[in-house]
């Protein structure tokens, strides 16, 4: 979809829409003000689809990871996965302050 602005059907009307900038739109999504549900034009083919048909606007997931706590017994903490590989900061840990 190579529109910088796109229409979305606005939720819990029969005709209305709403034209935002495809970032908006994007960051929305993300932030879960917009749902996978909600539907856009897509001039090209004619028709509406669902957020959830149109990839290049889904947020990428982040996979986390649960470690344990050093120095614990039964402590975890959640980090994403991109931290997992390499050495915290100095002076960062996983311990809760």
């Amino acid at each position: 979809m190579p529109d910088t602005r796109l229409i979305l059907h606005v939720k819990g009307t029969e005709a209305e829409t709403a034209e935002l900038p495809r970032e908006a739109v994007r960051a929305a999504i993300s932030d879960g003000r917009i749902t996978h549900s909600q539907l856009i034009w897509i001039p090209s083919e004619y028709t509406w689809k669902p957020v959830k048909e149109l990839p290049e606007l889904l947020p990428v997931p982040v996979e986390r990871l649960i470690l344990h706590v050093k120095g614990t017994e039964a402590e975890t903490t959640s980090c994403p996965r991109m931290m997992s590989g390499r050495p915290f900061p100095k002076g960062q840990s996983l311990t809760p302050n």
